[in-house]
């Protein structure tokens, strides 16, 4: 934490499934979180303080923490979110002044100007209180920079996925409705063959990639801070679907709190393939093709790559793939509840999908089509996906509605939205155009064979991938992000291919046509923009300190450039890096001090073991300078040292050396 200023039947299958990822997750609720009740008498004595004064009369004081020369307080405007607000004796490094005193707010902010008004009201308000009232409870001394940078009071509190759990709730339900008027031997059957799917992949995907990041610009460990502090500042804006998904998990193995996350978001991942099989069915699609589909998608090297990693890439495309599992599966044949049920188990599970993070909204949207390729007249269909989607949109709006609009108004809607510059054009989509190829060669299919209504999935499909590259908030960040983009609305080009190839083929030519359509889109899957090992530099030095950070003295300090300008040619904007670093009582037990060049910290002035990390922003040309002086200025003893391809997480981002020398060095006190 740093003070700056600057995603045929269903029934007893998905049932089993789900009962046992609810029985796991059950299994390690139970288990005892840690927790950090901080200091009983700092809080009480900053509640006086903050209650002497009239301007802070409407905040509502959180928390409070008091190390030395300090104290970071956590307050709550009305109608406002949570503002973390540090008060120091060093006046010069505050970001606000009140006499001797400076005060900062505790985040990432690129413009205070644009944060909300109820932020830059409570911050005033504070300022003003220290002006008033310059006895602020403080211990003597300076805080260090150090102290500083991870102050702030962590809630380890676990945030639990209600969403996700009554989502589930209502699939088994949904799924038990359908088995009273299916066979119990043939519900088993696919039952079992589910449960080997999800096994299956989770096991073809360790071993396709190993656990690692996959978040552009360095930034994939904040996502695991995230998991373990509720009132992290930096991601507030995403929404909360992430913390409540992995939070239960990664509290609770404080030791490896990374692998922990990733552990969870794997197994969720591998939901894809037995989703897939499930949507495929239901589209009537005959089981060898379903089995096809299935072990695509298991095998695909983008998701495969995403699923083992902490991105909310790896967990909206899951997410969505479950809800048109069980949307397809009420309205097969559909009752009024069994479709109801699906719909409000749909809607819960998109829902939470969409408070993990926006880049998934648009591609939920298009969930209600997989209904257009169900079996039943055309009319009945369209009935049903109209239904559908409004009651998706009644469900979302009632249970999260609130969440998503404050995401909507905040910073990032504000770039995000219409109004602002992020909506791409279709070019986008354009610049791979083996996908088109390859459905221009299943329409072509499709019209030799004379049938034409299996030309309405593939024009739906092509819709789809119309709509979603159109909204590609992340087209300028590198291929690798924009592959794992296009995999959003997975499970929807599923439905349409299944649907396609049930139209397309009858009983005769079924098994040469899986064949050549497998081994079709295979090839453009294996053959796409992204695929292969996604292993940036920053990428593989995180993986690099999963190992060093281990073989340091638990409550070590380690000291790295974490943020730099990018250079003024390439646009605004910084290039970023986050260490696997979370504090004492996590994984290796080192407290992380990231600094930037206009603000480098003395480790001399630091207690106990200092070490300072040399980054991979050293070798840009806005962070050489910091870097050089930080390691001529004082005496540093090589512990390892690496060396690292030059391979930038950004297209606008640039290592001025290759390869990026990397290092661990000791502090040898004078």
């Amino acid at each position: 934490m740093v003070a700056c200023f600057n995603p045929q039947r269903m029934a007893s299958p998905i049932g089993a499934r789900l009962g046992l990822t609810l029985a796991m997750t059950l299994g390690v609720l139970a288990v005892p979180a840690h927790a950090d009740d901080g200091s009983k008498h700092c809080l009480d004595a900053a509640k006086a303080w903050l209650a002497s004064c009239p301007t802070t009369r409407d905040l509502e004081l959180v928390n409070a923490t008091c190390p030395t020369g300090g104290v970071v307080i956590v307050v709550e405007p009305l109608g406002g979110a949570p503002l973390r607000v540090e008060v120091t004796r060093s006046k010069e490094r505050g970001f606000r002044r009140a006499g001797d005193l400076g005060i900062s707010p505790v985040g990432e902010f690129t413009d205070w100007n644009r944060e909300p008004r109820e932020a830059r009201d409570a911050l005033d308000a504070v300022v003003a209180c220290a002006e008033t009232n310059p006895d602020v409870p403080m211990s003597k001394g300076e805080l260090s920079p150090g102290t500083r940078a991870l102050s702030g009071p962590r809630d380890p509190t676990p945030a639990t996925p209600w969403l996700l759990f009554a989502g589930l709730t209502a699939m088994v339900a949904t799924c038990a409705l359908r088995c009273r008027r299916g066979g119990t031997k043939r519900a088993l059957a696919e039952g079992a063959l589910v449960a080997a799917l999800w096994l299956g992949t989770w096991i073809l995907r360790r071993l396709i990639h190993p656990w690692g990041f996959f978040h552009q610009n360095g930034q994939g460990p904040l996502w695991v801070e995230l998991s373990l502090d509720a009132e992290l500042d930096h991601l507030r804006g995403y929404g909360d679907g992430f913390r409540e998904l992995t939070s239960f998990i990664a509290i609770r193995s404080a030791t490896d709190p990374d692998h922990a996350v990733l552990l969870a978001i794997s197994g969720l991942g591998a939901c894809a393939a037995p989703a897939t099989w499930l949507i495929a069915r239901r589209a009537s699609a005959p089981p060898m093709f379903a089995g096809a589909l299935a072990l695509l998608v298991a095998l695909d090297p983008v998701l495969a790559r995403v699923s083992q990693s902490e991105s909310y890439y790896g967990i909206t495309p899951a997410l969505l793939f479950l809800a048109c599992a069980v949307l397809m599966t009420g309205a097969r044949r559909p009752r009024p509840l069994e479709l109801g049920l699906a719909v409000v188990s749909a809607g819960l599970l998109i829902a939470q999908a969409a408070r993990v993070h926006p880049v998934c909204w648009i591609a939920a949207a298009t969930t209600p089509a997989v209904l257009l390729v169900t079996r039943g007249r055309l009319k009945t269909r369209l009935k049903n996906t109209v239904a559908a989607g409004l009651g998706i949109g009644a469900v979302v709006g009632l249970t999260t509605g609130g969440a998503l609009y404050e995401v909507v108004t905040g910073p990032l809607g504000q770039q995000w939205t219409p109004s602002g510059p992020q909506l791409r054009s279709l070019s986008a989509l354009w610049a791979d155009p083996k996908a088109w190829t390859a459905m221009g060669l299943l329409a072509l299919v499709t019209v030799i064979r004379e049938r034409p209504k299996a030309t309405i999935p593939l024009g739906l499909g092509a819709f789809v991938l119309g709509v979603v590259a159109f909204a590609d908030v992340l087209a300028n960040q590198n291929e690798w992000i924009h592959a794992a983009y296009f995999r959003l609305p997975a499970a929807v080009m599923v439905a349409m291919v299944a649907g396609w190839f049930a139209r397309a083929f009858d009983h005769r030519h079924r098994w040469p046509a899986t064949a050549g359509s497998t081994m079709a889109i295979g090839a453009v899957l294996a053959t796409s923009p992204g695929v292969g090992p996604w292993m940036p530099t920053d990428v593989r030095e995180q993986d690099l300190a999963f190992e060093w950070r281990s073989r340091l003295p638990r409550g070590s300090t380690v000291l790295y450039l974490w943020r730099v300008e990018k250079e003024p040619e390439r646009g605004a904007g910084w290039d970023i890096l986050r260490l696997p670093l979370y504090g004492q009582g996590f994984a290796g037990g080192s407290v992380a001090l990231p600094f930037t060049p206009d603000d480098p910290p003395n480790p001399e002035r630091l207690t106990g073991s200092v070490y300072y990390y040399r980054s991979s922003l050293c070798d840009t040309s806005s962070g050489r300078e910091a870097c050089s002086a930080m390691e001529n200025a004082y005496r540093w003893v090589p512990v390892e040292q690496h060396q690292l391809p030059s391979i930038p997480s950004m297209l606008d981002s640039r290592y001025v050396a290759n390869p990026v020398s990397l290092g661990v060095f000791r502090l040898e006190r004078r």
